[in-house]
């Protein structure tokens, strides 16, 4: 594997409990490669939230810590052969369009981080449990057929109370969504964004700009497919409501 990454941070910040797990791959210099497989092995499966690496590309769990298996109710070696379809039954089906996000986003390259909050289903038959995961490229292959991903994931169950509200926990995931789709912006279509939020027509905006119309609406055509907006109305409202 290549692109490796010489830290990773992973920060929780959940109510007023912080969870940060650090790597640092000054942590492997003294270590054998099997050492190192059972020191971080032993270290993670005593964390208390949900720590799995997934290979983006092939739809296939690599590794997951005693928490993860335990909160899905099945190991890793069971997970290997589960299908997509099998994984989104996990999830509610009004929060599978996050786990889809997820995936396209390290597929499609647009980010190398994603968090996302969801609903899954309780192994003990207790309904949905509500679950904040952050998940990072971890590494991935030269020729690209595999792409590792690296997620955590804390059961938010027991600190809704702190949260206060679910709707508070949806306006969270949009707004984090929302970013994502910001970030994936180039600054000439950020800039015609911004324009289409001041009211101006293609043709504004291509004088402001000193480039033509057809360059202007070929920007438009990009960033309505980014952002899955296709109206001028609706990329408008999209630029006020995220301060762009």
């Amino acid at each position: 594997m290549n692109n490796h990454n010489p830290k990773n941070d992973f920060i929780f910040q959940i109510a007023n409990e912080n969870y940060t797990i650090e790597f640092n791959y000054e942590m492997f210099n003294n270590h054998t490669f099997n050492n190192n497989i059972d020191f971080f092995e032993n270290i993670f499966n005593k964390l208390p939230f949900a720590i799995f690496i997934y290979d983006c590309i092939k739809i296939q769990v690599i590794w997951a810590n005693n928490e993860a298996e335990k909160r899905i109710g099945y190991s890793v070696e069971d997970l290997k052969n589960k299908t997509i379809e099998w994984y989104l039954d996990l999830f509610h089906p009004d929060d599978r369009n996050i786990i889809i996000e997820s995936v396209k986003t390290f597929t499609e390259n647009i980010s190398n981080e994603y968090s996302g909050i969801y609903r899954i289903k309780s192994q003990l038959g207790e309904g949905w449990h509500w679950t904040y995961s952050k998940s990072s490229l971890f590494s991935e292959s030269e020729d690209k057929s595999s792409k590792l991903i690296l997620t955590t994931a804390l059961n938010l169950s027991s600190n809704l109370n702190s949260i206060h509200k679910v709707d508070d926990i949806m306006k969270e995931n949009s707004r984090m969504r929302n970013l994502i789709l910001i970030e994936s912006l180039t600054l000439r279509e950020t800039q015609i964004l911004q324009y289409i939020a001041k009211g101006k027509n293609t043709a504004q905006i291509a004088e402001v700009m000193y480039i033509s119309r057809h360059t202007v609406n070929t920007h438009r055509k990009k960033i309505s497919k980014k952002l899955d907006l296709h109206s001028m109305a609706s990329l408008a409202t999209f630029a006020v409501q995220n301060g762009i």
